[in-house]
């Protein structure tokens, strides 16, 4: 279906768009058209739900005989009555609407990367053998799949977690929608007694999977936004970044370790892949020479090495540890905790309310000249 959905991408209309030098900043008017997209979409998202439950419940309740049932005998249960056509045009609305609603995702994050001026006509016209980049981003952020690329270089966001823990958290993410559909409607069923209609039971869900359709929508586009300005972002830093200077004044393999602790260091923080750290993992490595790693384990004592590391180098992993807070567009109770931590030692001088600062800043499409050139000095070709 992949391919399908691609297909689907590469056929809609190229945008052209006049692509300014700070591709990090987002103008106003980029900005408007980004909000009337973005909740465009969430509406549509919405709507999608409730003509789902119209189409499924209106004609079951209007024309019952159009759906039949077969009669089961169930060993000590006894005789069943398995309605198979409510079933079957249930599961038919089901995946019409799942299709409808993935694209609906897929054109509203192309419609976001061409205003950013993050997709181009260029993109759309060269993607002849399905492997450009950034398409393949956009894709993937419609199609809601996690990049775990990340794991390639040898940086697992979960390295010291039970595997135990980590499958019941997915599991129980993947199973909340279902458990808060059983609950409404016990709620329901108990507030107006055993005497409820089913018209009534069946409708008692719709305002959930409206919010979920609506608030679903709303994040994977909050997240197009954050890949598409973070890849930015990183290009901005790395155009900064006398590499150089680097490979030649400090060992290789001390480079390597203290670079890998970081990244390895920021994962851990995060708990989970994403797109932009995979982007940072390996775009610095390959920046720097440096070999991947099958695994790398993240040294205890890493931030006392980060704190009596060379000064040039200390600032240069300061910087990536505060992109790699803010390029999945979150900032946990856990990376607050070791920002306090860090502020308290001295290793550095952002405090929590400076880091969430930059953060919104980020989430608003505005430059991060100010942190970059607090780490290290821009140079301008």
């Amino acid at each position: 279906m992949r391919k399908l959905f691609r297909l689907f991408l590469q056929k809609l209309p190229a945008r052209h768009r006049e692509i300014d030098t700070n591709l990090h900043l987002l103008s106003q008017s980029e900005l408007a058209a980004i909000y009337w997209t973005q909740w465009t979409s969430v509406l549509v998202a919405t709507l999608l739900s409730v003509l789902g439950f119209v189409a499924l419940y209106l004609p079951f309740y209007q024309f019952p005989e159009w759906f039949q049932t077969i009669e089961l005998r169930v060993p000590y249960y006894g005789v069943y009555a398995l309605p198979w056509v409510f079933n079957l045009y249930s599961l038919i609305l089901m995946v019409a609407e799942i299709y409808t609603l993935t694209m609906l995702h897929i054109y509203t994050v192309y419609r976001l990367a061409c205003i950013t001026g993050y997709l181009t006509a260029d993109d759309l016209r060269d993607d002849l053998n399905g492997d450009a980049l950034r398409l393949t981003t956009v894709l993937d952020v419609g199609l809601e799949v996690k990049n775990k690329a990340q794991i390639e270089y040898g940086i697992d966001p979960f390295q010291g977690m039970s595997v135990s823990v980590i499958f019941l958290a997915n599991s129980l993410l993947r199973l909340r929608g279902l458990l808060s559909s059983i609950v409404i409607k016990w709620v329901v069923g108990r507030w107006l007694g055993l005497s409820t209609l089913r018209a009534i039971m069946d409708f008692s869900v719709m305002p959930l999977y409206m919010l979920l359709n609506g608030y679903g929508t709303y994040l994977l586009l909050r997240e197009a936004r954050v890949v598409i300005m973070g890849q930015h972002l990183i290009e901005r830093v790395l155009q900064a970044i006398d590499f150089p200077f680097f490979k030649n004044n400090y060992h290789a393999d001390y480079l390597s370790e203290i670079l890998y602790d970081t990244l390895q260091f920021v994962a851990v923080q995060k708990r989970d892949y994403h797109s932009n750290h995979y982007i940072l993992a390996k775009l610095l490595l390959e920046k720097f020479d440096i070999q991947p790693r099958k695994t790398h384990i993240l040294r205890e004592n890493y931030l006392e090495i980060l704190e009596k590391s060379p000064e040039r180098l200390r600032n240069l992993c300061i910087l990536i540890l505060h992109l790699g807070f803010l390029l999945d567009g979150s900032f946990s109770f856990r990376e607050k905790a070791k920002v306090v931590n860090m502020h308290r030692r001295g290793i550095i001088t952002e405090n929590v309310a400076d880091v969430s600062s930059y953060l919104r800043s980020f989430l608003r499409g505005e430059g991060m000249t100010g942190l970059i050139e607090k780490y290290i000095k821009i140079h301008h070709t």
